[in-house]
């Protein structure tokens, strides 16, 4: 078993009526397989899959590094759940047996990817 920190830090002085400084973290025990940096170039015609339907929660971090166009998040059964906009990232945890893919809306996309599996 390893551990992996993931710390977010939210903070404005204008998107609230008061000021916002919000930190959290948590140790995270991760454990094989995962899958170090790893950057993808993926397209409107295919889905790119991170993950497969096998058992187990994974803990996946995502960045479009696109200037323009936004990435679709969707399980390996095509339902659509989220999206990441051009210059984005995204850090969550992919449900046991879901699954995970990627797909360019408008025009291809280069993608940064890791992820490990929950311990």
């Amino acid at each position: 078993m390893s551990t992996l920190t993931a710390q977010l830090t939210l903070s404005s002085t204008n998107s609230t009526s008061n000021k916002l400084n919000l930190t959290v973290s948590d140790t995270l025990t991760t454990s094989i397989p995962h899958q170090g940096l790893t950057r993808v170039a993926i397209t409107t015609a295919d889905d790119q899959q991170i993950l497969s339907t096998a058992s187990g929660i994974y803990y996946v971090y995502i960045k479009n590094l696109d200037a323009t166009n936004f990435v679709i998040l969707q399980t390996v059964a095509s339902v659509q759940w989220g999206r990441i906009s051009a210059g984005e990232f995204a850090f969550f945890a992919v449900n046991d047996s879901a699954g995970l893919e990627l797909r360019a809306d408008t025009a291809s996309c280069n993608v940064e990817y890791s992820y490990w599996t929950k311990g």
